[in-house]
């Protein structure tokens, strides 16, 4: 399976020291405008717009990404892992096909090791969630060997730059913890549709596409970010071209308390190679992405943690992040 998916790698990108503070700005608000970057990494404007055109043409920056908060309007995430057997390339590629095109499917992550790929779905309730996964099981079940089904009830997203160590500390987005109640119209709706395609489009654009007036999209826009359903913005960065590896270890709990798992996304937070914690219902797991330069740095954020919370660790499980794709956010209409 992983040699299907290995791809030979090119030469990483060289970052230099304003390309890294670029980047580590447009992690924490990829929505700034070009003068407020310049003024932060103290270079010209046209010195900044020239680093992010050159960055975007290499493919280091993939797009941007507009934080949806979902479970502020009653949608809940399930990940759904899949085994593969007998799979060839042509029938990996018109499986993220479908995916890339099913309105409801956020995300696509492929893995060397316990599985081969998990889809993230989401949906208001079981009965929704439960047919969207039987459209995927309809079309793909003789490829599907097996599979684990998942309910995120907490995302913890990490803002970290990549490559330079001067940075300390991290900024961090909090998504679900509870389902919400809040409703949105239908220009509310059109505009989280464009900024979930689009992080970065500009107002004028906005307003053009939806026939309305900038200041009206600018008070919408006010609005969803103080009800918290839209938490924020960031940048989408191939790991690939920077000669970063990206790993998801799944930790199994066992007697925890509340302040010991506070303590671990806390631990989390405060690691500048973990991106982001996942809570899943049920089995008091909890699932660590981190970006390392090789599997060795990996092994050390496993064995630290292992080490720190013994005792609440029963069991982990680790695989490589072969390639993952960050659709929409939002649910498609």
């Amino acid at each position: 399976m992983f040699e299907k998916l290995h791809q030979d790698k090119a030469a990483p990108i060289k970052l230099d020291l304003k390309d890294i503070k670029i980047l580590y700005e447009l992690g924490l608000d990829g929505r700034q405008s070009i003068s407020k970057l310049a003024k932060k990494v103290q270079l010209s404007k046209q010195g900044v717009k020239y680093k992010i055109e050159k960055l975007t043409k290499e493919g280091v920056i993939e797009g941007y990404l507009a934080v949806i908060d979902l479970y502020r309007l009653g949608y809940v995430l399930h990940r759904v892992f899949f085994r593969f057997q007998y799979i060839t390339r042509e029938q990996m590629i018109e499986i993220i096909d479908f995916a890339k095109n099913h309105p409801n499917i956020s995300a696509i992550q492929q893995f060397f090791g316990a599985w081969d790929m998990a889809l993230i779905i989401s949906a208001k309730n079981v009965f929704e969630f439960n047919q969207v996964l039987k459209t995927v099981y309809e079309k793909f079940e003789n490829l599907i060997k097996g599979e684990m089904i998942t309910i995120i009830t907490d995302i913890h997203q990490f803002r970290h730059t990549y490559a330079d160590d001067k940075y300390e500390g991290a900024a961090s987005l909090h998504l679900g913890g509870e389902l919400g109640t809040e409703t949105i119209d239908e220009f509310d709706e059109k505009i989280l549709q464009l900024l979930a395609s689009d992080g970065r489009i500009p107002l004028f654009e906005i307003a053009r596409q939806l026939d309305a007036s900038d200041k009206k999209v600018v008070y919408r826009i006010k609005k969803l970010i103080e009800r918290k359903i839209l938490l924020g913005f960031t940048v989408l960065l191939n790991k690939d071209k920077l000669d970063l590896e990206q790993y998801k270890i799944f930790l199994t709990l066992k007697n925890t308390s509340q302040e010991r798992e506070r303590e671990l996304i806390s631990h989390c937070k405060f690691n500048k190679q973990i991106i982001q914690l996942t809570k899943i219902l049920g089995r008091n797991a909890i699932e660590i992405d981190c970006v390392v330069h090789n599997k060795k740095e990996a092994q050390q954020i496993l064995e630290e943690i292992q080490l720190k919370y013994a005792d609440i660790i029963s069991n982990t499980l680790t695989a490589v992040v072969v390639s993952e794709k960050q659709i929409h956010y939002l649910p498609r209409k």
